[in-house]
């Protein structure tokens, strides 16, 4: 995307989007990650997975091929995010740090209490966030 926004002139980037499950360390917020894919309705990711694998026209960049990449049959067309409040601050610096983004959107696990997480416990540790903590 960025080459071709260097031969239009046109400033653009993209919007990640990545869902956070966070938790105060790195083995809490695994353990619950582990919880979800063991939890997962296994049938219905199946059939969902033979659809996708039966549509033979896809292309690389296809939703039906995002599906069949996925390493985890919860999240296949996001990024997750998983680790200690401290980590995820980190991972979501790095993410915001590559070349062309302009902007994170998030999901959580669970909407309230990562809500708040990321504002009270994720945000305050992240660098490139500083000038809007400073402020606050």
């Amino acid at each position: 995307m960025l080459e071709h926004a260097k031969k239009t002139g046109r400033d653009v980037g993209s919007y990640m989007l990545y869902m956070i499950v966070a938790d105060e360390t790195d083995a809490a917020a695994l353990a619950k990650w582990d919880l979800y894919n063991r939890g997962a309705d296994r049938e219905a990711l199946a059939h969902l997975l033979g659809h996708a694998a039966a549509d033979v026209n896809t292309e690389s960049i296809s939703m039906a091929a995002a599906i069949q990449r996925s390493a985890s049959p919860i999240n296949f067309n996001m990024g997750t995010l998983v680790g200690s409040y401290a980590s995820v601050a980190r991972m979501l610096d790095e993410a915001a740090a590559m070349p062309g983004v302009k902007g994170i959107m998030l999901t959580f696990d669970e909407f309230i209490l990562g809500l708040d997480a990321s504002g009270n416990r994720i945000q305050r540790l992240m660098a490139c966030r500083q000038h809007v903590m400073s402020a606050a």
